[in-house]
């Protein structure tokens, strides 16, 4: 296990190494920009394959939930008044960066929670395409407005499929 705090050139994942292509510190992505936690506090990020550090992430407290929370109000105010086709139009230049990106999300979940690289290629990444296009035709859009049923974030959540829920 390690636990130095310099971020590797390479990463290795089931055999395969490749160049790390992730930033060293991350920000809050907030009202369409990055911005740095408001308390200035960071957390070393280790992947639980094999724990080398990966980055580091905000260690956010309430002052930035509060600026995601207006940011996030004032986004739906806006997307309450896009025609539906604009909000499909919108929705479908989302899945179609994600598919860009398929392979870098697909590793980047694989070294956030450990799952072997082949479920999130094929089963983590994918269930995106299964949950959003629906949103994505005018007639679903229309009501796509926020959130329609509660989420549970735990531990063993893939991100990606708390994206596309």
């Amino acid at each position: 296990m390690h636990t130095e705090t310099v971020r590797p050139p390479t990463l290795t994942i089931d055999g395969i190494t490749v160049p790390n292509p992730f930033k060293p510190r991350y920000e809050n992505f907030i009202g369409n920009r990055w911005v740095a936690p408001r308390n200035g506090l960071y957390s070393a990020n280790f992947t639980p394959i094999d724990g080398r550090f990966l980055c580091e992430v905000p260690r956010s407290g309430s002052a930035d939930i509060e600026l995601a929370l207006d940011a996030a109000h004032n986004a739906q105010r806006d997307w309450s008044h896009q025609s539906p086709t604009r909000r499909a139009r919108l929705l479908n230049r989302v899945t179609d960066r994600i598919e860009q990106e398929r392979e870098l999300l697909a590793l980047a979940e694989t070294l956030d929670n450990g799952k072997p690289i082949r479920e999130t290629q094929n089963a983590d990444i994918p269930i995106i395409f299964v949950t959003l296009p629906p949103a994505c035709e005018p007639t679903k859009a229309a009501s796509v407005r926020s959130m329609q049923k509660p989420m549970r974030i735990t531990s063993w959540n893939p991100s990606a499929l708390l994206m596309a829920n």
